[in-house]
């Protein structure tokens, strides 16, 4: 409610709260625009307000909508039509399986500097965690540990970076349709889990206290 008064939003706010909508439909950041026809058929997306999306706008505004519309399902806007991480992974040879067994640590390639001004509390807490991690996995070197990163604003390069910058020489993955993140209920950054099993069985909130992991 806030967000509608201060922008004078007069259009429908929804909340995503599980994700899914955002995972089907392949955002990869905020904002991101679909634009779609009267048939629910995608004629524009894209993270920038450019002139791209005002004439897709001006396009849309001119068409006269049906007499009686067709509900909205998300299955019906065409995944293929959508350039979204999740595409690119499948063409690659297929998602990552979910971990079964093991410490995961879920974080962003961006957080520790893209949030220093806004959030500086939460940028530190990512590099200071991350930091624990590479030591902890260094002190049990047999350890399942791994590293699973956020998909938005995430590309081959922003890994091969973050890899170098904190020394991950231990697996590291990108959460595609953030499905890890909604099988284990994730809703922070910078913050390990156990999975025993397949099963989320505890929190770890800070990694700097570890000596050893245990698995």
């Amino acid at each position: 409610k806030e967000m509608q008064a201060q922008f004078k939003l007069t259009v429908p706010l929804a909340m995503d709260n599980d994700g899914q909508l955002a995972s089907h439909l392949g955002f990869s950041g905020t904002p991101y625009h679909l634009l779609l026809n009267e048939h629910w058929q995608l004629v524009h997306q894209g993270h920038a307000t450019d002139n791209a999306l005002e004439e897709a706008m001006m396009s849309l505004s001119q068409t006269k909508p049906p007499v009686k519309a067709p509900p909205f399902s998300a299955a019906q806007v065409d995944a293929a039509k959508l350039a979204s991480n999740h595409v690119a992974a499948k063409s690659k040879g297929g998602l990552t399986p979910l971990p079964q067994n093991g410490i995961v640590f879920y974080t962003t390639v961006w957080c520790d500097w893209y949030m220093a001004n806004e959030r500086p509390t939460l940028a530190k807490r990512c590099a200071e965690q991350q930091q624990a991690l590479t030591a902890l996995k260094q002190k049990t070197p047999n350890a399942n540990i791994a590293v699973w990163v956020a998909p938005a604003w995430t590309t081959p390069e922003d890994v091969s970076a973050y890899k170098t910058k904190y020394q991950i020489d231990y697996p590291l993955y990108v959460d595609y349709q953030d499905r890890l993140k909604r099988r284990f209920n994730i809703r922070h950054y910078a913050r390990a889990i156990v999975i025993e099993n397949g099963e989320l069985v505890r929190v770890i909130e800070d990694l700097t206290g570890l000596e050893k992991a245990a698995f």
